[in-house]
């Protein structure tokens, strides 16, 4: 391994390409397995014989999964660095997704998929905080907003390329292509991704996670309203990845290539916005980009809901709406994301954790709440949404009703 260098000085590190492909290809991990494997959902049930619910399993519980690993990722990277972090998890991540391509029963699958997202966690957790080590709450923004636009394409192709490899080869192949990605993983990371922790900043001793924990709980009303306004806004897509699977193949009786098509449209409009974004939130500021991202997407929710009443289920009422929603928390996600974790900077990986763990907990709820209730109308799915995307609205404005009742109390202070 390259030995660990101290990149957080006072000027922008100048980091080349090698950084930027290997900081995508460990965030990429997990959400690519994760979406390539959606579209396998309704073939893996008729296979094992067991319901929707039962097979939905594998998809929350390796939601459950990540969000307990990143307790552990995120103060573990801050304490022992980044680089060792990473190439565990990946490892723990090709160990789990082998699980699951030789599984013969279903509860063989679901723990594979537990071990699988379990190392693909330190990816999600590690990137974030090797941005809070490199920027500052501003720029921290920006990135991210960069890196969720980019990170996007390769799900992208992925969901498409998962309903095709279901179709023509079955789903098992589609976790030999992760296992594959895996691999290609750890060698854009041994080559490109430098250690961003700085050894004078790190300790060993365990007592100190909990000390790590209590700093970012300190400042938790405001890290709250940004990480659970993320969470909402994620936990959005992952609803819609849990019932669109089993609507189109039920309902609509399409083929699992056709779920990869159309979900590859509405992915590619959260890419196009969050490049838009990515300039516009440092010229509007978080709070408010974060408002219009939640208030458009729970407007949309509605209407789409009044379009399913109206005209029923088709992928128009299906698709169109849902490509709108990813727009809208395109924008607001990356921000809420700098919010949470950028002004902590010494324990960047921490409170990368808990925003992780908020995020996986409340769209595994999410998810299975989608998948069980959803009755081939597409109503409670966009009731799922709806209801998610009032609480994202109402925790975005916790951080600033927070500073505007401190300002007020300054001014007002004899």
């Amino acid at each position: 391994m390259t030995e660990a260098t101290d990149l957080r000085d006072e000027t922008q590190p100048r980091l080349g390409r090698g950084f930027v492909i290997g900081l995508l290809a460990v965030t990429s991990v997990g959400p690519l397995s994760m979406q390539l494997f959606a579209p396998a959902l309704p073939a893996i049930s008729r296979e094992f014989g067991v319901s929707i619910g039962r097979a939905q399993l594998a998809l929350s519980l390796s939601m459950v999964s990540i969000a307990v690993a990143t307790l552990v990722y995120g103060p573990l990277s801050d304490r022992l660095g980044r680089r060792p972090v990473l190439f565990a998890g990946l490892l723990l991540f090709l160990a789990g997704t082998l699980l699951c391509t030789l599984a013969g029963s279903i509860e063989a699958l679901i723990w594979g998929r537990v071990l699988q997202a379990g190392g693909a966690a330190a990816g999600i957790v590690v990137a974030r905080a090797i941005g809070g080590d490199l920027y500052g709450p501003d720029q921290a923004a920006r990135i991210i907003a960069y890196l969720s636009a980019a990170v996007v394409g390769a799900p992208m192709v992925a969901v498409a390329l998962g309903g095709v490899i279901t179709d023509i080869g079955g789903w098992r192949h589609t976790f030999a292509f992760a296992f594959a990605c895996g691999v290609a993983a750890i060698f854009f990371t041994q080559w490109g991704v430098p250690e961003t922790r700085s050894r004078a900043v790190r300790a060993t001793d365990p007592s100190g996670i909990l000390r790590d924990y209590g700093r970012v709980l300190h400042a938790l009303p405001s890290f709250i309203g940004y990480a659970l306004h993320a969470a909402c806004g994620g936990a959005t897509f992952f609803a819609f990845m849990a019932a669109a699977p089993h609507l189109m193949a039920d309902t609509l009786h399409r083929p699992a290539s056709a779920f990869g098509f159309y979900f590859a449209l509405v992915t590619l409009a959260f890419m196009l916005s969050s490049w838009v974004g990515a300039r516009w939130c440092t010229r509007v500021g978080v709070d408010r980009v974060m408002l219009a991202g939640g208030v458009s997407a729970l407007v949309v929710s509605l209407l789409a809901l009044i379009g399913l009443n109206r005209f029923g289920l088709s992928e128009a009422t299906l698709f169109i709406p849902a490509a709108i929603i990813a727009m809208s928390f395109s924008l607001s996600l990356p921000t809420a994301t700098a919010g949470a974790v950028a002004p902590l900077p010494h324990v960047a990986g921490t409170a990368s954790a808990l925003l992780g763990f908020l995020q996986m907990i409340v769209g595994a709820a999410a998810a299975q709440a989608a998948g069980a209730l959803s009755d081939g109308s597409g109503i409670p799915l966009f009731l799922c949404v709806a209801v998610l995307s009032a609480v994202a609205v109402l925790a975005g404005l916790v951080p600033p009703l927070r500073r505007w009742r401190g300002g007020l109390a300054v001014r007002t202070r004899p």
